[in-house]
């Protein structure tokens, strides 16, 4: 059973960047997500919380919305709003099968991604040997699986970045794929020695809130609203 954070009502004066009152009077905002650390995680008490929780409670307090979480595993968290059961899913990259059925927002994070390798295992992840060869791994559901399905033989996926840098650590794994945030915080987490392990080829990719297309043509003007209650909020130092 997935776990749901309801979202607080913020009476709220709305600016002509945000919604018409009578958007402001429709029912909860339904969100889908997955526990992926640090963006979304659970505390030691049970509550849902890390990086990107706060954001969209502060977007949606400046919209004065209530909303509502799921909490699913990735890729029912995203085919939830492709079928039009949840209003949206965060956060993610954007990609081509993402955009046929919803709308990235503004950026809550960079989204700086990285190859990461055993420190002495000298290997180029663009060579073709490389992606012929080596056994790579990412999480599962992932944009980043998506793209290392497309362009590797050999990809493990995990449902956490924590076991995928356990397999890197003692060598079942010969590459790992993760934002730099998921690594950070996990090697934090797993009290291992940040000199093991060596960075590649980053690369940005923004992470948003993905909005589906049905509840946006139900709100037209929400997502410009959001937008601009994310860039205050960041702007803010709620981050």
């Amino acid at each position: 059973m997935s776990r749901i954070l309801s979202g607080l009502f913020v009476v709220f004066l709305l600016s002509a960047e945000g919604l018409s009152a009578s958007e402001a009077a429709n029912s909860a905002i339904h969100f889908s997500t997955a526990i992926i650390s640090p963006y979304q995680m659970y505390s030691q008490d049970g509550e849902l919380g890390g990086f990107a929780i706060p954001l969209v409670g502060c977007a949606m307090a400046q919209l004065g919305r209530t909303y509502k979480i799921d909490v699913l595993p990735w890729a029912r968290a995203q085919k939830n709003v492709e079928l039009g059961e949840s209003d949206a899913f965060f956060v993610a990259s954007r990609n081509d099968a993402r955009d046929a059925y919803a709308q990235q927002s503004a950026p809550l994070f960079s989204g700086s991604r990285s190859w990461f390798f055993r420190t002495g295992l000298e290997l180029d992840p663009q060579s073709n040997e490389f992606r012929e060869n080596a056994m790579v791994g990412t999480v599962f559901g992932t944009n980043m699986h998506r793209l290392l399905m497309e362009t590797h033989r050999n990809v493990i996926t995990k449902t956490t970045e924590k076991e995928l840098i356990s397999l890197l650590e003692i060598g079942r794994l010969d590459g790992l794929f993760l934002t730099d945030l998921m690594f950070d915080h996990s090697l934090t987490s797993l009290g291992l020695e940040p000199l093991d392990f060596v960075k590649k080829e980053s690369v940005q990719q923004p992470l948003g809130v993905y909005f589906g297309n049905h509840f946006l043509a139900r709100n037209p003007s929400f997502l410009g609203g959001f937008n601009h209650a994310i860039s205050e909020c960041r702007s803010g130092g709620t981050l």
